[in-house]
């Protein structure tokens, strides 16, 4: 009786090792204007115009008919009242309060991204000296 206590405890003990799911699915998102336009994105070339769409969990996709996305406009996410953004490693150009309006907002910026980065759900410079936009704005 006392090896199949044994054995009880090692696959407890391994059932408490179980790994956390990333907070925030990373992946590439690649769309063509009709599911650009069903998700909710308006776009002119390479920059985002507009997010009319009702889901308040954000993907800003990588391409949109196979055109890099690399700029978002500065009125695009304003008083969306969203929750989660993912903004992906091509964009190379966020205006300043472009996300007003977003509180509750958890802006996550992919790692390569070579101009910007995220901290505390916040947007800066990629050097981490300028806050480009963030939740204490509001």
């Amino acid at each position: 009786m006392k090896i199949n206590k044994k054995k009880s405890k090692r696959k407890s003990a391994n059932v408490m090792k179980k790994k956390r799911k990333p907070a925030f699915k990373r992946y590439k998102l690649y769309l063509s204007s009709e599911d650009a336009t069903l998700r909710g994105f308006e776009f002119s070339g390479n920059t985002i115009i507009n997010y009319a769409s009702t889901n308040k969990i954000v993907t800003i996709p990588d391409k949109i008919n196979n055109m890099t996305i690399t700029s978002i406009c500065e009125t695009t996410f304003r008083d969306k009242s969203l929750k989660e953004i993912f903004i992906p490693k091509n964009i190379e150009y966020i205006p300043y309060d472009s996300f007003l309006g977003n509180p509750r907002a958890k802006i996550t910026v992919d790692r390569s991204n070579k101009f910007y980065m995220s901290w505390d759900y916040k947007v800066y410079n990629k050097a981490g000296t300028i806050l480009i936009s963030g939740s204490h704005y509001e």
